[in-house]
């Protein structure tokens, strides 16, 4: 049997290593580079530094984290780039991911579900609850919001859709494109999020009737009000949120 190494800070792409060769080469894992050391298409053990890892299996189509203490909360950290929180009781002497990697008997360990909320993009999970509800947001824009949506994504997903407009084509051209139902609902998202400027500023748009200079006049104020470069202040109202109303996202209470 082999294992897989793929490091997201450094050259050099995906590596195969054999059993033989693992313990050397997982003991040389920098975590600067980004690790994660993968057995089959099941388990995974990612370096989180010098001292600790994380392993995850994935097993009858869902995630589950190996936790093995009584550590109460969650510990941040970062998986491919991206931070999140995983179960204090998950992060584990990095010694035991090597052991983990050899195992014979792996389905016997004491593996804890990963949340629902948590999104699976194949080699990673998002398992930050902003970075997965922003990536669910955008899925749910391209399906075009149904009313069935959890509220708060349906909300998030409108003004997702309108600030990826903004950003990449500018507010003249999404005033140009969206209708007033739309930038309505974009209104009422950012004022469901608390974002109450961002949401009179959108207002003043839909009741414009096609004002473009009036849209240039806003584009910075737009700016200022969603904070630059990738909308910090949408993202923080987004957090708040979903800790307010973790129903509305179909999430379990936070802690």
């Amino acid at each position: 049997m082999t294992v897989e190494l793929f490091t997201y800070n450094a050259p050099g792409g995906r590596r195969t290593i054999s059993f033989e060769d693992l313990p050397e080469a997982y003991a040389d894992a920098s975590a600067a580079d980004a690790p994660v050391f993968s057995r089959g298409n099941l388990l995974q053990v990612w370096i989180i530094d010098a001292e600790r890892c994380h392993v995850q299996l994935r097993d009858g189509g869902r995630w589950f984290d190996l936790a093995e203490s009584d550590a109460a909360g969650e510990t941040a950290i970062r998986q491919a780039n991206i931070p999140g929180t995983v179960p204090a009781a998950a992060v584990l002497p990095r010694s035991r991911g090597l052991d983990v990697l050899t195992a014979a008997d792996v389905p016997a360990l004491c593996w804890r579900p990963v949340p629902d909320w948590v999104v699976d993009r194949g080699g990673y999970l998002l398992r930050d609850v902003v970075e997965a509800m922003w990536d669910r947001a955008g899925d749910l824009h391209l399906d075009g919001a149904p009313e069935t949506a959890p509220r708060g994504l349906r909300h998030l997903s409108y003004l997702v859709g309108f600030h990826a407009g903004v950003m990449g084509d500018g507010l003249d051209w999404v005033l140009d494109v969206h209708t007033p139902e739309q930038l309505g609902a974009a209104a009422e998202a950012a004022a469901y999020l608390g974002l109450n400027s961002l949401a009179e500023l959108i207002g003043r748009l839909a009741a414009s009737g096609r004002d473009f200079e009036l849209a240039h006049t806003l584009t910075p104020a737009y700016y200022a009000l969603t904070g630059p470069p990738d909308a910090e202040a949408i993202r923080a109202a987004v957090r708040r949120r979903v800790a307010e109303d973790p129903a509305g996202w179909s999430v379990g209470p936070l802690t």
